[in-house]
């Protein structure tokens, strides 16, 4: 059985899958050095490179579009 994980994951550890990616690891060996699906490092990488950030995204693109509107 599975077990489902609805707790975000620390900056931290976000911070640390940023940095093996970006030293080449690719995302199975990642994900089996961090103990974290591959599913996650892939979605965490992927926000990396739209919003080059790894803290809360959904925040940054608010301010974005509060920013363009005044």
């Amino acid at each position: 059985m599975r077990t489902i994980r609805l707790k975000e994951l620390p900056e931290e550890l976000r911070d640390r899958i940023v940095v093996r990616h970006r030293s080449n690891q690719g995302y199975k060996i990642s994900s089996a050095a961090l103990k974290v699906p591959k599913s996650t490092v892939a979605s965490i990488i992927l926000k990396w490179r739209k919003f080059r950030t790894t803290s809360q995204p959904e925040l940054l693109l608010e301010k974005n579009l509060v920013h363009r509107l005044l």
